[in-house]
Formats: C-alpha cells, structure tokens, sequence
C-alpha cells in the first residue's frame, strides 16, 4: 500500500512538473511575441520619423539653394562692378559723382584662429594705394597692420584718419567668415552672406584713446555706418568698445547678445529673433546697432514697474543724469544717426530701446 501512495505521489510530482515546463513555455513565447511587437512598433516609429526629417531636410536645403543663388547673383553682379573697389565715409572726392559700389572684397587671413585679432591680407589692394608700394611722396597708411581693440597715437594715423574707415566683402575662405559662420551668420533664406559687409572703423574709447573698431552690417546701410562713425569719431564721441558680437559666443544670438551687452560692446549684426519675440530682429538684416548699451539700457513696462535685465545699467535708467554716453534726443550722437535716416529705439513708448538705432529697407 504504501508503495502505491508512494508510486502515485511520484507520479503526481510529476504530472506538476510538466504543467510547470508547459506553463514556463507559453511565458516565453508570450515574451518573445512581445518584444517582436514592440520592436515592429519602434521601428514603424523610427522609420516616419526619418521620412519626416527627410522632408525636412529637404525644405531646409531648398531654402538654403534659394539664398546661395542669390549669392552667387549679387557676387556676379559685385564682379560687374569696379574691381577691387572700396568704400569710405565720404563715397569720393569732392566734385565727382558718388562711386558705384564696387566689389570691395578682402580676404581674412583664415590661420589666424584668435578672435580677438584677425589680420586683413595684405595681397588685397585698396584704392587708396596703402599696399600698393607705389612710392609717392604722400606717407602711405599701412590699416593692415592694427587689429580691432589696438589703441593708436597720432603717428599711427599719419594724419590721416580716414583711411582706417572701410568696408569689405566677406569671402568664405576668409577668417571673418570663420569667425561669424555658426554663431552670428548662418545660411538662411532671409539674408545672404553677400548682403553683409566688414566694416573697419575708429572710435575714441572710455579712456579717450583712439580705438581701431569692427562691425558686421548690411550691404545697403555700409555707407551710411562709415560716415556716421566717421562723423562720431570727429566729434570725439566715445564709444567703449566695438566688437563683432561672436567674440562673446555662448551658444545662441539671444544670450550672446546679453553677455556682449554685460561688457558694453557697440555692435550691429547677429542672425536672431527680437528679445523676447519670435520674428527676426532688425540686427538679424544687419540694419540695427546697439550703442553703448550700458548707459543705454533695453527697458519695458508691466503693471506699472519698469524693468530691465542688466544690473550695470541701474545708475543709467533715471535719464535726467548728465553722462556723455547716455544718449538723448538732440545730442550729437542722436543727431548724427538721424541725419542719415535711422530711427531710435528711445524714442519708443514700451519697450524702450535706449541703445538702439535701426535703419529698415
């Protein structure tokens, strides 16, 4: 008896066994029919994903086809033009017609990798024969030899100032384009690198020394920047610092912008959308420049409170205050702008845009 019970627990045991090894091999298949379920379901997901990236892609390409045409356009018409030719604030000698814009293209040397200091070739020729060698009696000018931010005595200037005022193509082998391409420039539909201009200039520094400047603008306004910053410098006006704003790249236009406004740096073009907006800025066309932003702060209204972002403008939000850099309307720097046609951002009612000087198309 005891042997029966004990051959039918063996077998029940085993009977147990069986429907645990069943059971534990529907699990796994159940597993597996699962995760072939969900892998179908990421790779569906994955493959739309890549078709609408690729149509994507393809719409971005189109745009960016559109803008390098017009490159190419403009630059073939700029060749059209009076080679080599180079614009300055006075557009010509007293009596003659106002020059055509000619192609005024100087190429950066690109090994130069320091922001700070980016030589102009001395192999480009200007018209006004500085590398030309050419021996006459005038003291020729070498601009070539000082970067933006050196500070220069009158002997460097040989009484001539106003050839340290010029413009200049952007080539894309050039180490100005090195410099702005992926920060401030980037291909787009809505501005050609053909439209933006190198701009050279001098300004009187907070310390009253004269300053060699740089600016990014538009093609259309580059006349109009040279003179106005010819006329500041004649008037002694003082800038603190004049800067392409990739100098202080952080990553986006908008908090670059802030960090070069942190420094007090005078510039113009940055690719990016309006503070606190989604359309493109002015400066992003090239056709804005923000002065001296310190004492001429960016400020707006909200129930009745002003405000504004940088802590180093509070003594200049009470504008009754008598420092030369604050600018208000009728002062030199006011007038000098609006004689040739830009508006000013403090004249605004909210926001208001103290810095801000923009001429549109």
């Amino acid at each position: 008896m005891e042997s029966d019970r004990f051959r039918r627990r063996k077998q029940e045991q085993g009977r147990r066994a069986d429907f645990l090894r069943v059971l534990l091999v529907l699990l796994a298949v159940l597993v597996v029919v699962l995760l072939v379920v969900v892998a179908l379901v990421l790779y569906r997901d994955q493959a739309a994903r890549k078709k609408q990236d690729a149509k994507q892609t393809a719409g971005q390409d189109q745009d960016v086809r559109q803008a390098a045409g017009r490159e190419q356009d403009a630059g073939q018409q700029d060749a059209e033009q009076a080679a080599g030719q180079e614009l300055d604030a006075r557009g010509g000698k007293a009596g003659e017609p106002e020059q055509a814009e000619g192609k005024y293209e100087t190429v950066i040397d690109e090994e130069d990798a320091s922001a700070e200091r980016v030589p102009i070739d001395a192999a480009e020729q200007s018209e006004d024969g500085d590398a030309s060698g050419s021996g006459t009696a005038v003291q020729q000018v070498n601009i070539r030899k000082f970067q933006p931010g050196d500070v220069l005595s009158e002997e460097d200037l040989a009484g001539q100032p106003e050839k340290f005022f010029k413009a200049y193509r952007i080539g894309r082998k050039g180490g100005v384009f090195a410099r702005i391409n992926g920060r401030s420039y980037r291909d787009n539909p809505n501005i050609a690198l053909s439209d933006l201009r190198y701009l050279r200039m001098l300004h009187y520094n907070f310390d009253h020394e004269i300053q060699v400047g740089e600016m990014v603008c538009n093609k259309a306004i580059a006349k109009d920047v040279l003179a106005i910053f010819r006329e500041l410098f004649e008037e002694e006006y003082e800038v603190q610092s004049m800067y392409l704003i990739d100098n202080y790249w952080t990553g986006d236009g908008d908090s670059t912008d802030t960090a070069s406004i942190d420094v007090n740096n005078t510039s113009c073009f940055c690719y990016r959308e309006v503070t606190g907006g989604s359309k493109l800025s002015n400066h992003a066309y090239g056709r804005a420049i923000d002065i001296n932003p310190q004492q001429n702060p960016y400020i707006w209204q909200k129930n009745g409170q002003w405000h504004w972002t940088h802590r180093n403008a509070d003594p200049f939000i009470d504008r009754s205050g008598s420092d030369p850099h604050m600018v208000k309307e009728g002062d030199v720097c006011f007038n000098i702008f609006a004689q040739h046609g830009f508006s000013w951002g403090g004249n605004w009612s909210n926001p208001i845009d103290y810095q801000h000087f923009e001429k549109k198309g």
